[in-house]
């Protein structure tokens, strides 16, 4: 689920950063309201892209968190268990 949003939050942020070139915004036609400049958008694309990025890296499951267990044996009988 958090992964989900980090996904989306980046694609926010890439979306914000393309809309801060002002090409773009000719390409598409699109008027931006007189507080949202070039700077304000490149910041906050910049800010959503990394927070996004952040919480799909970290809501990843590691591979290393997982241990598997392998007997240890004395003759035929088990006497512990050990980490690999």
């Amino acid at each position: 689920m958090f992964k989900a949003i980090g996904y989306i939050l980046a694609i926010i942020g890439l979306a914000a950063l393309a809309l801060s070139i002002n090409g773009v915004r000719k390409v598409i036609s699109l008027e931006m309201p007189a507080q949202l400049n070039n700077t304000v958008l490149t910041i906050a694309g910049i800010a959503l892209l990394i927070i996004g990025i952040f919480i799909a890296i970290k809501s990843s499951p590691s591979s290393g968190g997982k241990h598997s267990e392998v007997p240890i044996y004395q003759g035929s009988q088990i006497v512990g268990y050990r980490r690999v």
